[in-house]
């Protein structure tokens, strides 16, 4: 019984020093007290006190003196204004017409003279023969006969007849590069030399 009764005196008094060790390092103002010579291992433990918490003065009333507001920068936005004249656009002035380059007139064609030419005289066995020719530009418009053989009736009747079939030819022909007329072999022949010459002079 005794036995038991020191062994849990010993278990007590060992719990109470752990205790106290734990106080001593853990939160302040605890402290384990063991009573002395008590052997009892009864503990009591005591709060300690804490000072009181020294009120810190309150800040006094006095402001302190601060800057003086900077004052608000007004944005100056610029309204616009929905009554403004949308400016006229400038009108384009016309070019300058260019004067058209004066038309040259085309050079009237010349008039086409009329020129008559006599052509030379054709001495034949019964006579002589010239004809005249007119000309109108290059072209042959009428053949005359000045001189046809004469000499007697029937020199004038050949001619009578020779001579209109021989102008026939060469107003067809417009040349001198005419046909003999049957039975007035040596009149045609007079007639074509005659005539020859005298385009010959126009310059046909």
């Amino acid at each position: 019984m005794k036995r038991i009764v020191l062994t849990a005196l010993t278990t007590i008094t060992g719990i109470v020093l752990l205790v106290g060790v734990k106080s001593q390092t853990g939160a302040p103002g605890l402290a384990t007290l063991a009573a002395p010579g008590t052997g009892s291992g009864s503990t009591a433990t005591k709060r300690t006190p804490t000072p009181d918490v020294t009120p810190t003065p309150k800040a006094s009333g006095t402001p302190t003196p601060t800057g003086e507001p900077t004052p608000r920068k007004k944005k100056l936005t610029a309204r616009k204004s929905s009554g403004t004249r949308a400016k006229s656009t400038p009108k384009a002035t016309a070019a300058p017409k260019m004067k058209a380059a004066p038309k040259k007139a085309a050079p009237r064609p010349k008039p086409v003279a009329k020129v008559k030419v006599v052509g030379q005289t054709a001495d034949t066995p019964y006579g002589p023969v010239q004809v005249k020719v007119t000309m109108l530009g290059h072209r042959i418009t009428d053949v005359t006969a000045l001189q046809l053989p004469s000499g007697n009736q029937r020199s004038s009747e050949i001619a009578g007849f020779a001579a209109p079939a021989l102008r026939r030819e060469a107003l067809s022909t417009q040349s001198a590069h005419i046909d003999s007329v049957s039975g007035a072999t040596y009149t045609s022949e007079g007639y074509r030399t005659s005539l020859q010459s005298a385009l010959d002079r126009a310059g046909a």
